[in-house]
């Protein structure tokens, strides 16, 4: 028996569709695609996707594609404009553009980063002509080449991102307000304040991106997405956060910008999700960060007066707080490259500038880290730059090796970290006698 090929000899699966069924199908279809492309538009940069595997690289790619997302969802409304007069239909249909038009207002009026800007050479003032800014005010100050600026957290609130000139040299400051860390980088003259734009905060980290090279560049790291550092992005600059009187006793001479309206003052605390637990630490909990081999947290209060001597991973630290300034200092804990000594705070009528020795040696060492007597006389430790009171749960949400150092008590004294696999001291070598 043959069977027959003709079309007709099988029937058709599904019915085949009114000339009105499929006009009202792809009036439905374009105004879905409209609603689904403004949606993304609407909240694909929002900081909550951060907290998944994939938000962030979500983010970025909603970024990327918002002028098309923009465009497609405009040309789909045109669409079903379109549909309704040629055919005819009622205009009650356009009430499916309604969401559309909810979710573009959105993006354009209540988009959280609106409130935010990225300045350049914003009106700084000398320090005896500010006003407006009590002396308990947080600043963050940098010091770059000669001169020193101070920027109070409540100007940082609103402008997040400052590039700052001077003379030929320039740099980038990236306030992250929510981990309370500020980062400054030497940047040169490709990085131009148009191609800068302010994307997002996921995990309370600023997210930048560079649309002349198409970077995202997370403030809180200073790399980007990629974890590599940024196009036109150089050395680092030390930025420090203190009090305006504190910032103005240390430099007299020093820049300030004027806050042009009243805003926080002091640290604020994690305000997004977050994609990793802060363990049992509370999300408020403030830490000294030090990005040795492995970054070790220090909790705030462990380091006071007395010096901490601390082992992170290969790295040995000592920190303590100056005396009269209050500002912390830092630095290795390493002498005639392979001694690692124990350091404790001494006070010397003889030798004012005497603020501590080491128990190896009894060398005396003055706050700056170098010898005044002894057998290291003459040494000089070297600083090593640390991040005081940044956010812990947010800190350890970007750096996931990030370890908690708890201080116990030592037969060293109060003050000293006992941490696993601490790099065993040697006694210094006696100095040979010569006749």
């Amino acid at each position: 028996m043959r069977v027959s090929s003709h079309p007709r000899a099988f029937p058709c699966m599904f019915p085949p569709l009114s000339k009105r069924a499929c006009f009202q199908l792809v009036l439905v279809l374009s105004a879905l695609l409209a609603t689904a492309s403004a949606a993304l538009l609407a909240y694909g940069e929002d900081p909550y996707w951060a907290q998944f595997d994939r938000g962030l690289g979500f983010i970025c790619f909603t970024h990327r594609l918002q002028g098309v997302l923009a465009t497609l969802s405009v040309l789909m409304c045109l669409t079903v404009v379109a549909l309704i007069v040629g055919g005819r239909r009622r205009v009650w249909w356009l009430i499916v553009l309604g969401p559309v038009q909810a979710l573009f207002v959105h993006r354009l009026l209540s988009n959280p980063m609106r409130d935010y800007a990225i300045v350049e050479n914003p009106a700084c003032v000398k320090a005896e002509a500010a006003a407006g800014i009590r002396d308990s005010d947080a600043v963050v100050g940098v010091q770059f080449g000669d001169v020193a600026y101070a920027y109070p957290y409540e100007s940082l609130f609103t402008t997040p991102v400052i590039l700052q000139s001077i003379h030929e040299q320039r740099f980038i400051l990236i306030w992250s307000a929510f981990a309370n860390r500020a980062m400054a980088f030497k940047v040169d003259h490709e990085i131009k304040l148009g191609e800068l734009q302010l994307v997002s905060m996921p995990a309370n980290a600023l997210l930048l991106y560079n649309g002349r090279v198409g970077q995202f560049i997370n403030g809180l790291t200073g790399e980007t997405t990629k974890h590599e550092k940024p196009a036109g992005f150089h050395g680092a600059v030390q930025t420090r956060k203190l009090n305006w009187q504190q910032w103005r006793k240390l430099h007299p001479g020093t820049f300030v910008l004027q806050p042009s309206q009243r805003g926080p003052t002091a640290a604020l605390t994690p305000s997004y999700p977050l994609h990793r637990s802060a363990a049992t630490q509370p999300t408020g909990t403030q830490v000294i960060f030090a990005p040795t081999t492995r970054p070790v947290a220090i909790p705030i209060e462990s380091v006071g007066l007395e010096p901490a001597n601390i082992s992170a991973g290969q790295m040995q630290l000592l920190m303590f707080r100056d005396q009269e300034t209050g500002l912390l200092k830092a630095f290795e804990r390493r002498v005639n490259e392979d001694l690692f000594p124990i350091f404790r705070r001494k006070t010397d009528p003889k030798r004012p500038a005497v603020a501590m020795e080491d128990q190896d040696s009894g060398t005396e060492w003055s706050a700056d880290g170098k010898g005044i007597e002894g057998p290291f006389k003459g040494e000089q430790l070297k600083p090593f730059a640390v991040e005081d009171a940044v956010n812990w749960s947010v800190m350890k949400d970007w750096y996931p090796d990030l370890q908690w150092v708890t201080p116990t008590p030592t037969s060293g004294g109060p003050g000293n970290f006992k941490n696993p696999g601490e790099t065993k001291r040697r006694a210094p070598k006696p100095k040979k006698i010569t006749d």
